[in-house]
């Protein structure tokens, strides 16, 4: 598995050889959830514990969930006429909403603010308003995140310790990354 390369490419086979590989790469954590995650090789997950499973399992999976956005939205059809593609992607997004995008404990708005941040490098807003009624549960859970963002930007949502200027700044510069993306690709 260590030995899997994607090319980098804008060969679109190459493309939707790459996405293959990146569904083939993630497995279900709890059998029958319909929920597939990146799982390191060699893991022993059972036993992880909860802070740990957010760094290494969940923001990974984030991670693969938003290159795949990036595929779906290049690859259009090539991608969607692949049941095996389509069905491993939209378990990957729907492992995407276990958590809320949140991270662990009393770093849960860090953790969402770095899921964000994930997911704002694909063109994520023409992806909501192309395919969002396909993936309701992921289309809810990153609406609500963003309207989380915008509480923490503004002060109105901060962790148990109080408001961090950091974060605040981080949610900033995330809602205009927002803002500013375009609504079609």
């Amino acid at each position: 598995m260590n030995n899997i390369n994607f090319e980098k490419t804008n060969d679109t086979q190459i493309l939707l050889t790459n996405a293959k590989k990146a569904v083939a790469l993630c497995q279900e954590i709890n059998p029958g959830s319909g929920m597939r995650f990146f799982i390191p090789p060699n893991e022993d997950i059972k036993h992880m514990p909860s802070d740990a499973r957010v760094e290494f399992i969940y923001l990974p999976t984030y991670t693969l969930a938003a290159y795949l956005i990036n595929c779906k939205m290049i690859l259009k059809d090539l991608f969607t006429n692949d049941p095996e593609l389509e069905e491993g992607f939209k378990q990957i997004l729907l492992a995407c909403t276990a958590r809320n995008m949140t991270g662990h404990g009393y770093e849960e708005l860090d953790g969402l603010v770095d899921a964000l941040e994930i997911f704002l490098t694909a063109p994520i807003k023409a992806f909501l308003i192309e395919h969002g009624k396909q993936y309701p549960e992921f289309t809810k859970c990153l609406k609500n995140a963003i309207k989380t963002l915008h509480g923490i930007a503004g002060g109105s949502v901060h962790s148990p310790w109080g408001k961090s200027e950091e974060l605040v700044k981080k949610a900033k510069d995330l809602i205009a990354i927002w803002e500013n993306q375009k609504e079609t690709v």
